[in-house]
């Protein structure tokens, strides 16, 4: 049991900021696909914009807290600061859309899909979020 908690643990380093921009990459496309594609007026709530904004900067952030080598110290801190404070907003808004999948019937053929990707999306967050308050305290 131990062996496959760290080579969980394993992969979960190496794999957690890219499981985190890509699904936060296709949630945006296919959103904008799936909602222009139904037929009906395209209209986008302000609710949907903000949505939208907090995670295009949280894949932003993502992307230059993955390259902050190339960065000065002071500048890699704001980075770190600002992907957590968007790290925690997806956090939230992905507990929601988990809570909103277990509660909402897809039918039988589609409900792994729409359980596994929001859990392992969830978890790749809570992930970086524990990643980024420990180089903080450093």
């Amino acid at each position: 049991m131990k062996k496959i908690i760290l080579k969980i643990n394993n992969l979960t380093e190496k794999l957690h900021l890219i499981i985190y921009q890509i699904t936060i990459a296709f949630t945006l496309f296919f959103y904008f696909v799936l909602k222009g594609a139904t037929g009906h007026k395209f209209v986008i709530t302000s609710e949907e914009v903000i949505y939208s904004i907090l995670i295009l900067l949280a894949f932003i952030f993502s992307g230059l807290y993955e390259e902050r080598g190339k960065f000065g110290q002071s500048f890699n801190k704001v980075i770190s600061c600002l992907l957590l404070i968007f790290a925690i907003l997806t956090f939230v808004m992905a507990l929601y859309y988990l809570y909103f999948t277990f509660t909402f019937d897809y039918g039988f053929k589609e409900e792994l899909i729409f359980f596994l990707l929001p859990i392992l999306f969830t978890w790749c967050n809570f992930y970086l979020i524990k990643k980024i308050i420990k180089e903080l305290r450093k």
